[in-house]
């Protein structure tokens, strides 16, 4: 069962809270503008991806003195480190809405537009027959955060749901996003990208009966199957010269990435940045990091390149087995 949810946080808390992992369903933590900022409950698209952004954002709070400072203190500093921007990055680089759920059935993080409005519209009525429902859409993964973990009302997001006191926008808003099968931004066709397949854990989503009054939210639209490889974490990261893919669980590839084209060259200096900027945050040195393209230019097939790395003790110590088998699938677009 994939394991797509994070939980990031200190683990040495007392009472009742989750500790930092990834889970196969949505944990739950109380939601609204008074709930503490930790733990940060995140889903992801994949567990591939899931394991990138926790090995990046948990080790910050394994040091007491950098979450025992008050909210908004311990929030800059969170928001400002090296291994944060570059999830930022890698979030942002999806061009997809990055949602902060502030009132629904779960409370937390999404990348994903069906199972953000899917917690908000599950959502039950308390004792006294109230229903709290609101979330807030973002570009910017560092906002939504900030957003997700502050009390503050959100100034930078793009969209508010909120069906319980908003219910005629919400329902258009809802159209739109959903059952109109407009995505978030069009995405780069020479990416190959299909949306991430929901794993049997998540919300179930009733089919829509056409009632505008009380909406009901629809099922993943499918498309149809690309010749390309299907993606679910769409960016590509470049290294200094290198050209790195990183997609969801399955069969080793041993396919080429593609030829080179207009859009993917204009993106490679601020890929080769942020490629560079990877690995030195996994560990690797600069000598490494030259290991690691040569391992890449001359590897015939991901499970080959796999392989080369597990019987170079350096870069295997560097980049540690767990981290090898999250990127096992890589390709070089320089050849």
């Amino acid at each position: 069962m994939a394991k797509r949810y994070i939980v990031v946080g200190p683990s040495q808390v007392q009472g009742n809270v989750k500790k930092p992992g990834l889970y196969s369903v949505m944990q739950f933590k109380p939601g609204g503008y008074g709930a503490p900022p930790l733990p940060l409950l995140i889903q992801c698209p994949d567990d591939a991806v899931a394991q990138v952004i926790y090995d990046r954002l948990q080790p910050f709070f394994t040091f007491h003195e950098n979450w025992s400072s008050v909210p908004r203190t311990m929030v800059a500093k969170f928001t400002s480190t090296q291994e944060f921007q570059c999830v930022a990055e890698l979030v942002e680089n999806r061009r997809q809405l990055i949602w902060a759920v502030k009132l629904g059935s779960k409370a937390g993080l999404f990348l994903d537009t069906v199972e953000a409005i899917a917690s908000v519209d599950h959502s039950k009525r308390n004792d006294f027959g109230e229903i709290f429902q609101e979330a807030f859409a973002f570009r910017s993964f560092t906002e939504a955060v900030r957003c997700q973990m502050l009390n503050d009302r959100p100034r930078t997001h793009i969209h508010v749901y909120n069906p319980a006191n908003e219910p005629e926008r919400s329902a258009a808003l809802r159209r739109t996003l959903l059952e109109e099968g407009i995505k978030d931004e069009p995405l780069d066709p020479d990416l190959g990208i299909s949306g991430p397949v929901p794993d049997p854990d998540s919300p179930q989503l009733p089919p829509n009966r056409g009632i505008p009054s009380a909406p009901s939210t629809p099922r993943r639209q499918h498309s149809t199957p690309s010749t390309q490889p299907a993606l679910s974490w769409g960016n590509v990261l470049f290294a200094p010269n290198i050209n790195v893919r990183v997609t969801s669980p399955g069969p080793a590839s041993t396919a080429s990435p593609g030829p080179l084209t207009p859009t993917r060259v204009a993106r490679a200096p601020r890929g080769r940045e942020l490629g560079h900027r990877l690995l030195i945050a996994d560990g690797l040195s600069l000598h490494d990091a030259s290991d690691f393209e040569d391992m890449l230019l001359t590897a015939q097939s991901s499970a080959g390149f796999v392989d080369e790395v597990r019987a170079s003790g350096g870069l295997l110590g560097a980049l540690n087995a767990e981290k090898v088998a999250v990127l096992w699938d890589l390709s070089v677009d320089t050849r």
